[in-house]
């Protein structure tokens, strides 16, 4: 453990990131078990919209909102998973390269910790590196942790979460960065979180309220939107 002597890392910044981290997948934990209560209750809540909607018309919209939710939380989820998955191999590949000990089990759980931007890579990379830094390989595998997590930081945050996630709930490149940042400035973790779904949801409303199509064109992806107003131009004449 001689290597870690000369490294001047106080508590305190170990444990800013570090709590910030646990709280952001506490977090996204808690959006898995509210997603449980939703599949358990939602025919009681889609029953409930329905009796709220009114008209035969306001029940077919409302009756599509909540399809079009349903939907989004689930593709986000999958989009989650394959950035994670991704990150996973980019992480393995790299570390392996430079001989790190335990390459494999660090790359998964560094991937892990991605789930909450920024916070979690910081908390993962540093594992990996106080890794390197305790083995006998000498500089090599730190140096191969630091560029691996700086080439892989920029691929997932510029790359997989706008194009894999924004894709998979139809929200554009530009406002997923843009919306993870914001939130991000805003409610810190929390915000980095629920930025990319609460997104969605908003341009999911958007898209089924006349007067604020155009907000859910700006949001999301033009072939997402373009169908949509194809098919209501198709449907028009038959109505």
């Amino acid at each position: 453990m001689g290597g870690l002597s000369g490294i001047p890392i106080s508590g305190e910044q170990l444990m800013g990131p570090l709590s910030k981290t646990v709280a952001g997948v506490m977090i996204f934990g808690l959006m898995f078990v509210y997603l449980a209560l939703f599949l358990l209750e939602e025919q009681r809540l889609r029953g409930f919209v329905l009796r709220r909607a009114e008209g035969r018309s306001g029940r077919a919209r409302a009756e599509q909102i909540l399809a079009e939710i349903s939907d989004v939380a689930q593709h986000y989820l999958l989009g989650r998973l394959m950035v994670i998955g991704a990150l996973t191999a980019l992480y393995g590949i790299g570390f392996s390269i430079g001989g790190l000990q335990y390459a494999l089990f660090i790359a998964l759980f560094a991937a892990a910790l991605s789930i909450v931007p920024y916070f979690g890579n910081i908390i993962g990379g540093g594992l990996a590196v106080l890794v390197a830094l305790a083995g006998d390989g000498g500089q090599t595998p730190m140096i191969a942790v630091l560029v691996t997590m700086v080439l892989a930081q920029l691929i997932e945050n510029y790359i997989l979460t706008p194009f894999v996630v924004g894709s998979e709930v139809n929200v554009n490149p530009l406002v997923t960065v843009v919306s993870v940042i914001a939130f991000t400035l805003i409610w810190g973790p929390v915000g980095a979180v629920v930025a990319i779904p609460l997104v969605a949801l908003v341009r999911i409303v958007c898209l089924h309220v006349d007067g604020l199509k155009d907000y859910a064109y700006l949001l999301g992806n033009d072939d997402a939107c373009r169908s949509s107003d194809e098919g209501e131009g198709e449907g028009g004449p038959g109505e």
